[in-house]
């Protein structure tokens, strides 16, 4: 059985947060969403779903991401917006 929590506020503002992350480096790095689906073994549209709020990535997609980007760890505030520098 596949069980979807209700989102609070808290998830609501991490997932744009980790998004706005997300987008950030991919612009950073000029990766494609199809250069990190493969990367990570998604299909496409996954990354896209995430990018655009659809989906919200699981833990073990978002150690995948972290770890394309070469990130030891990586901090997503659930508490307030971040605005990452372009």
């Amino acid at each position: 059985m596949n069980k979807t929590l209700t989102q609070s506020i808290s998830t609501v503002r991490a997932h744009d947060n980790f998004v706005g992350w997300l987008t950030a480096k991919m612009k950073e790095t000029d990766t494609s969403e199809i250069e990190l689906a493969a990367a990570i073994g998604v299909e496409r549209k996954t990354i896209s779903a995430i990018i655009h709020k659809h989906r919200s990535p699981k833990l073990d997609l978002v150690v995948k991401i972290f770890d394309y980007f070469d990130q030891k760890w990586v901090q997503i505030p659930f508490y307030k917006e971040v605005t990452y520098e372009e």
